[in-house]
């Protein structure tokens, strides 16, 4: 009734045995009144009364309570312990040098690549483990140890059974025991080999870098975050001429050219607050003598474990000479362009004259055809008219010996007029210049049956105003484009279109043929039809228009001419009538103008008030990237660096005092980390706005500097290009 419920089983077995004459010793637990747990150990056994055989049990308890708490919280401790050990690859260790007796931690046969299960018994075999070159050391480790009565600790190498070798820590400590002259030793033994070889790999790379530091071609130097020679190389003295001793009291700005300073400052600033990653730049050094040589500098950071800027590495190498070269050559180009420029100018305007004279060609040969073709039309033909009237006025006096012969003549003299009318169309066909290019396109599509070619003619721009020359041109050109077709495209077929687009005239000629190469066009030396596509595409230019080629070999071709037309022509352009409405209609749509507070426009604005600038505080632990801020912010007018802190506590304070709007702040700062300082200076001023900066981009530095209370987090890669940005928006954004 009283037993735990767990234990009540137990109970009922023991007094089971108890009346069948068995005695035991175990241990349970009572439920107390008070509802708590007491541990007992019964010592039990059987007892007769009367003789008539076991009808008692006699049992005899003792608290252990106590006891048993003691052994729950020691083997809880032994666990913990286990598994510190285990976690941290330690074996723990108790030695008796009296005895040489040796205790390890269970894991001491894993760490030690022992047999499993076993473990080392004594000293003399722990110690027969040591590197022989070890040995000695440790030897004498231990036995100053226990002579000072004091601590031991000692880096060492092991042997293990497999033959590799393990460095390992070793912490010691003598402990007397009952306050009697005998000495026992305990500790811990941790595996460092991944730490002694990471050790030695750090020490070779080092070695490496100095090497390449000391014996490199080009000038290399250490700096600090504030751009200060910590170390330099020879060929970096021999640069500069000046001695390392005296470079290490000087900084980068130092040495730079005035000229150049500001390039070089402004590049510092975009390196340092993590706008690059390195940066390349070509700049002038000025020597001891003070002269400039050109070098070309490139920069990179050497942050610590803990990315924090450390140095800055510079590699420098001298490009003076090729800099020389270089403003030579281009002066020499300069001095090129001109008279390339010259010449080019002679070959543009004797083009020009070229262009001109070809036109001037084509419309003399035009009169000349024309002219030759009204005195064939005016004289030969009305004259071979005239023939074959007076020739039938003989016909009633013929003889009939005669009109065989006569008759032949009015044949013949017939076939002569006729060809004379082919000439002159051939020549100049009256068509042109009596109805248009239009109607002469008609014609020309229809005389090309001749030749064997059908044409499928689309005119439109009926009434098209064109002046002699380019309705010359437009005719001239259809009909070699149409020849060319038929001499090289290889097909019975062909398509001439003429229409106006968008204020041009466009007369297109198309064909299904062979095709052809269209850079031959470009090539003024090209034989066959592309020659003649040359001289349309010079004549064509010649008017301001130009010639559009689609082909390829087996693809066919497209040739379009394009000719601006005169804005007077009726199928061309439709006049607008401007009048009020139509004015004030496009003054309606105008933009409207957008001023911005604190910009020109407000600043020139008569009787208003000067714009209230944003008062920032910088709180940043290197000078140069304070600077570099202060550089960034005040390029804004609206912006004013009124303080700067170098660490958290100082930040804190001078929010106190000077009550800025914004604080810039820098995450990671000594004294007060940057999350504690936003944090009191949130609580103290909730109308101060903080923007927190932090060369790590991570989610958890975000959120904790938003939950200590600031409006918002950037990188310092992207404060050079969004600080003020989000200085701005979050001052708007506390405003609303």
């Amino acid at each position: 009734e009283f037993c735990f419920p767990d234990d009540v089983s137990k109970v009922r077995i023991q007094l089971g045995n108890n009346f069948r004459g068995l005695s035991d010793q175990f241990d349970f637990r009572f439920r107390r009144g008070d509802g708590s747990t007491l541990s007992v150990l019964a010592e039990t056994c059987p007892f007769d009364v009367g003789g008539g055989g076991a009808n008692y049990a006699l049992w005899v308890c003792a608290d252990i309570t106590a006891r048993k708490r003691s052994e729950v919280d020691l083997r809880e401790a032994w666990e913990r312990l286990q598994y510190a050990l285990e976690s941290a690859d330690m074996v723990a260790w108790d030695w008796s040098p009296e005895s040489d007796v040796v205790i390890q931690s269970t894991n001491a046969s894993r760490v030690l690549n022992l047999p499993p299960g076993s473990t080392l018994h004594s000293g003399k075999e722990y110690f027969a483990m040591i590197h022989p070159e070890d040995q000695p050391r440790v030897v004498a480790a231990v036995q100053r140890a226990l002579r000072d009565q004091g601590d031991y600790h000692e880096e060492f190498r092991l042997v293990l059974a497999d033959g590799t070798v393990r460095w390992v820590a070793d912490h010691g400590r003598v402990t007397m025991v009952d306050g009697s002259k005998s000495a026992r030793m305990n500790g811990v033994i941790r595996d460092i080999t991944q730490l002694k070889t990471r050790e030695t790999a750090l020490r070779e790379s080092e070695g490496r870098f100095r090497a390449t530091f000391h014996q490199a071609a080009v000038g290399m130097c250490l700096m600090g975050p504030d751009g200060r020679f910590l170390q330099t190389n020879e060929r970096m003295c021999e640069l500069l001429d000046m001695a390392e001793s005296e470079l290490t009291m000087r900084n980068l700005f130092d040495v730079t050219h005035p000229d150049d300073r500001e390039a070089n400052r402004k590049l510092m600033n975009r390196l340092l607050l993590g706008g690059a990653g390195n940066i390349s730049l070509e700049q002038r050094l000025v020597r001891r003598d003070g002269s400039p040589v050109w070098v070309s500098m490139y920069l990179a950071l050497l942050l610590d474990a803990g990315g924090r800027l450390e140095h800055v590495i510079g590699v420098i190498q001298d490009i003076h000479a090729r800099k020389i070269a270089e403003h030579q050559l281009q002066q020499l180009n300069a001095d090129l362009e001109q008279r390339v420029a010259a010449r080019t100018r002679d070959l543009v305007h004797s083009q020009n004259r070229l262009r001109k004279l070809a036109s001037d060609l084509s419309l003399t040969e035009e009169r000349e055809r024309r002219r030759i073709a009204g005195e064939l039309h005016d004289y030969l033909a009305q004259l071979l008219v005239a023939t074959r009237m007076k020739l039938n006025q003989t016909r009633p006096w013929r003889s009939t010996k005669y009109a065989a012969t006569l008759g032949e003549v009015d044949r013949m003299l017939d076939q002569a007029l006729t060809y004379t009318r082919t000439l002159v169309a051939q020549l100049s066909p009256p068509v042109l210049y009596q109805f248009g290019v239009p109607a002469a396109l008609k014609w020309l599509g229809d005389q090309m049956e001749r030749h064997g070619l059908r044409v499928r003619t689309h005119i439109g721009g009926e009434r098209l105003s064109l002046s002699e020359e380019e309705a010359v041109l437009l005719f001239q050109s259809a009909r070699e484009l149409l020849l060319n077709v038929v001499k090289h495209a290889g097909c019975p077929s062909a398509e001439m279109r003429l229409e106006v687009v968008a204020g041009n005239l466009h007369l297109t000629v198309r064909d299904d043929g062979r095709g052809f190469d269209s850079t031959a066009v470009r090539d003024s030396s090209a034989s066959g039809n592309t020659f003649g596509l040359f001289s349309i595409r010079e004549r064509m230019e010649s008017l301001g228009g130009r010639v559009d080629i689609a082909t390829a070999p087996h693809q066919g071709t497209k040739v379009t001419l394009v000719m601006p037309l005169p804005l007077d022509t009726g199928e061309v352009q439709t006049s607008k009538t401007v009048t009020k409405e139509s004015i004030g209609a496009v003054k309606d749509r105008a933009p409207m103008r957008v001023t911005t507070i604190g910009g020109p426009e407000s600043a020139g604005a008569v009787g208003a008030a000067a714009p209230a600038r944003i008062r920032v505080l910088l709180a940043d632990d290197h000078a140069m990237v304070r600077q570099g801020l202060r550089s960034l912010l005040e390029g804004h007018q609206d912006m004013e660096v009124v303080a700067e802190a170098g660490d958290g506590m100082q930040a804190v304070a001078l929010a106190d005092e000077v009550r800025p709007d914004v604080v810039v702040m820098d995450l990671n700062l000594p004294s007060l980390d940057g999350v504690e300082a936003t944090r009191r200076i949130c609580a103290r001023h909730p109308s101060i706005v903080v923007v927190g900066l932090s060369v790590h981009q991570s989610r958890h530095v975000e959120e904790a500097i938003r939950a200590a209370g600031a409006a918002t987090y950037l990188t310092k890669d992207c404060a050079v290009d969004q600080l003020y940005e989000a200085i701005t928006s979050s001052m708007m954004a506390r405003s609303a």
